[in-house]
């Protein structure tokens, strides 16, 4: 009970810190994130065998940590200056959110965590955060997991559940689209689980392939501009003009940044082993995106932009293809086990929604290791797990009603 509830004070912790940005008043500084984010990190690693308590290992994510540890060692190395020490530490802490596999393994120890953060952190929202920042989804995003399972729940429950799931989807949709996005498919996610006796085995593994070609759609439509780019269709000027000319619902805010991403990598050569987490990439063309919100008084070192707001740049940038592809296997494995070798029904359909989540990954879920983080590699550790997979539709729904008890 001890383990639990420290882990459980820590995340409401980092779900506190994780609205600093937005807020008049920010909890703690920099210093007090990176002793956080430490804390939990070395008392995942200390406490492993209790929170993964079986034979199977999980080699992939061990793979994973070893080439981390090899670009932060190199970065080490390369660093100049005390801003590239300074991103070596935060984007380095950030590379170990993959540790969450094991933190959520074991079903008593996530219900614990998210129990507690369902009455505490709501509780925290509405007496504090609400005030200090406003109404944003960003702090409720463990909610997600109550929508993706709201129809497991009693009747009372399922019904507040998801007219709180229109809500969080809904407010400031113009503006918070990534909520929009990620709120609307959760729900979609508990109706389909509503009629899971209706929906066949092939239906959901289709969905699950979707999920991960979706990627290929957003290059072809969201992010047409980086595509064009790269592949020498349009110009730069071109970019640039269909930014500003379009509608805010549809305005492609990536495709600058992604060309200055690949363009960087393939001009320097770190595109294979990356250019480490004290690195980043080269501002070209992208830097009209983000100019009037730095004021023009922001210090670019080396002219570099060390973390940008899509998940899969800053991996590809930090650790390059090959971390890329590592870190890809580690939502791919999941997935996989979760429709092909799990033993109720609602893991695979949970799978769809996380292969989807790696498609966004490319125009979103940037990585900081706050509470945005934490429950999207729930999601995946509950896939992964034998434990969670193992359970019948009756065990797993009983778990799922003691997440609000």
């Amino acid at each position: 009970m001890k383990i639990k509830s420290l882990f459980s004070i820590i995340i409401i912790f980092l779900s506190l810190i994780s609205v600093n940005q937005w807020s008049i008043l920010p909890i703690g500084n920099l210093w007090f994130e990176w002793i956080l984010k430490i804390v939990l990190i070395v008392a995942i690693i200390r406490y492993k065998k209790y929170l993964f308590p079986i034979d199977e290992g999980y080699s992939l994510l061990n793979l994973y940590l070893y080439w981390i540890a090899f670009c932060l060692l190199r970065g080490l190395f390369i660093s100049e200056n005390y801003l590239e020490y300074k991103q070596l530490i935060d984007n380095g802490l950030a590379l170990f959110i993959p540790l969450l596999l094991f933190l959520f393994c074991r079903p008593d120890v996530t219900q614990y965590i998210f129990r507690n953060w369902y009455k505490w952190g709501m509780f925290s929202f509405f007496v504090f955060i609400l005030w200090v920042c406003g109404p944003t989804q960003f702090f409720l995003s463990p909610l997600l997991i109550l929508f993706c399972f709201f129809s497991l729940q009693k009747r009372r429950w399922a019904t507040l559940i998801f007219f709180m799931g229109i809500i969080y989807t809904l407010i400031d949709a113009e503006n918070a689209r990534a909520q929009f996005i990620k709120g609307g498919f959760s729900l979609l996610v508990g109706i389909s689980i509503l009629f899971v006796d209706k929906i066949s085995v092939k239906l959901v593994r289709f969905g699950h392939i979707i999920g991960y070609l979706s990627t290929f759609l957003l290059f072809g439509f969201i992010l047409s501009d980086a595509s064009g780019l790269i592949l020498g269709k349009i110009s730069e000027d071109d970019a640039i003009y269909n930014h500003k000319h379009r509608e805010t619902l549809s305005k492609d805010t990536r495709s600058l940044i992604y060309y200055d991403v690949f363009n960087s990598a393939f001009i320097h050569n770190y595109w294979l082993c990356g250019h480490t987490p004290a690195r980043g990439n080269e501002i070209g063309i992208s830097f009209m995106l983000f100019e009037h919100g730095y004021d023009g008084k922001h210090i670019f070192n080396k002219n570099e932009r060390a973390r940008n707001e899509m998940l899969h740049a800053n991996i590809f940038t930090w650790t390059g293809l090959i971390g890329l592809v590592i870190y890809a296997l580690l939502y791919m494995r999941p997935t996989y086990l979760a429709v092909y070798k799990s033993r109720n029904d609602y893991l695979p359909i949970l799978a769809c929604f996380i292969a989807f989540r790696w498609s966004f990954g490319w125009i979103e879920d940037t990585n900081r290791f706050l509470i945005s983080d934490i429950d999207l590699w729930a999601m995946i550790a509950m896939c992964y797990s034998p434990l969670f997979r193992n359970m019948t539709n009756k065990e797993f729904k009983y778990w799922v009603r003691g997440l609000i008890k």
